[in-house]
């Protein structure tokens, strides 16, 4: 995505202004900690709510993953608990680099691209519509999903997409709060390095579509609430008459 928006801006002219590489720190501390902590908040609440409603799944200990592996289950706990920790508190800031390689091409040029020529709301839902059906490929494939469930791969797909809205409401706002694509790419960064991590505290490894992994219906309950609160408050911090640098 940052090469296809660097491409376009050479095809059309349009030049390089307007990349959303600027940091913007002042004023934007709490959209940052938002950016910093907020997909492994998420996360977490989507597992904790799965747990609760099958704990029969739940192996707190790790062992089932552990016998799978054929280590002591002690062992791979702590080891698990330990990276765990380093993904929530430096995930954000290790794998930011490769992030910014989306971030810079879906909220960095598509989604202001969109703000010109629809509304707010189209413009934040169409992004994600197309930002998920990006994964097709890789959802056909298995990722995320798997190979061989009923309606194969368009049920994924469908499911990715709607994972992938949620997601990018939340990206969306703080992109227009900070106008800068460095917050998106550290709270993509952070997703991608604790996303599967419940699945390693499941009996049998959940389910993709339900749970506990956030592109589940019930994992994914913490993104799916942001997303519909900030969409549903989408007037306030994303007029029609929008500044893209919050005040």
């Amino acid at each position: 995505p940052a090469l296809a928006s660097l491409l376009t801006r050479v095809i059309t002219r349009e030049g390089f202004g307007e990349m959303r590489l600027h940091f913007h720190f002042r004023g934007n501390l709490r959209y940052y900690l938002a950016a910093w902590f907020g997909p492994s908040l998420f996360i977490a609440v989507g597992a904790a709510v799965y747990f609760l409603v099958f704990p029969a799944q739940l192996d707190p200990s790790a062992a089932s993953f552990a016998a799978q592996l054929g280590v002591p289950a002690d062992q791979l706990r702590s080891l698990l608990l330990s990276q765990i920790a380093l993904g929530v508190l430096a995930g954000p800031l290790i794998n930011v680099v490769p992030a910014l390689g989306e971030e810079l091409g879906w909220r960095g040029y598509l989604l202001p691209r969109l703000l010109k020529i629809t509304t707010p709301a189209k413009a934040v839902l169409l992004s994600g519509v197309i930002w998920g059906v990006w994964h097709a490929p890789m959802i056909a494939m298995g990722h995320n999903y798997g190979t061989g469930y009923l309606l194969w791969p368009w049920a994924g797909i469908a499911a990715m997409t709607v994972f992938c809205i949620a997601v990018g409401i939340f990206l969306a706002w703080i992109a227009e709060k900070t106008d800068s694509a460095w917050p998106c790419a550290m709270a993509h960064a952070g997703l991608n390095a604790v996303a599967g991590t419940a699945a390693y505290f499941t009996v049998a490894g959940g389910n993709p579509f339900v749970g506990p992994l956030p592109t589940g219906i019930i994992g994914g309950i913490g993104f799916l609430v942001c997303a519909a609160v900030l969409f549903a408050l989408l007037p306030k911090w994303l007029p029609a008459s929008h500044s893209t640098v919050e005040d």
